[in-house]
C-alpha cells in the first residue's frame, strides 16, 4: 500500500474526515487517497514557501501574477475531485482586493463547484 494511502486511511480510521495541508499544492497521490477514503481536504494555493517569500519582497507584482497562475492551475487540476471541500487562497496575507481577484479566478474555473473559498 502506498504511504499516502496508509496515512490518509489512518487519519480516517482515527475518526477525522478533513485535512488542511500546507501552503502549496497537494501531491496528486494524496488527493487520490482522499478521494478513495472519503476524507475532505482544503486545497491550497501557493503562499510564502521558501523562494516565494523572496519573490514577494523583491517583486510583489510578479509574485502575485505567479500566485494567480498557480491558483488557476490548482483549480483546473482538482476541480473534479470529490475530496476538495474548499479552496484556500491565502493565510491572512492578502489585501481584500487581491483576495477578490483570486476568488474570481476560482469562480471562473470552478463555476459549478459550490465550494468555500478561504
Amino acid at each position: 500500500m502506498p504511504l499516502h494511502d496508509r496515512d490518509v486511511r489512518m487519519i480516517r480510521d482515527c475518526g477525522a474526515n478533513f485535512i488542511r495541508q500546507g501552503h502549496s499544492a497537494v501531491d496528486p497521490a494524496v488527493m487520490d487517497a482522499c478521494d478513495r477514503y472519503g476524507v475532505f481536504i482544503a486545497d491550497a494555493s501557493a503562499d510564502c514557501e521558501v523562494g516565494w517569500n523572496s519573490r514577494q519582497t523583491d517583486d510583489p507584482k510578479r509574485w502575485f501574477e505567479l500566485k494567480q497562475e498557480f491558483t488557476r492551475d490548482i483549480v483546473i487540476r482538482d476541480r473534479n475531485r470529490p475530496a476538495v471541500l474548499l479552496w484556500e487562497i491565502g493565510n491572512g496575507m492578502l489585501s481584500e482586493e487581491d483576495a477578490g481577484k483570486l476568488a474570481a479566478i476560482i469562480r471562473e474555473w470552478d463555476p459549478l463547484g459550490g465550494r468555500g473559498i478561504t
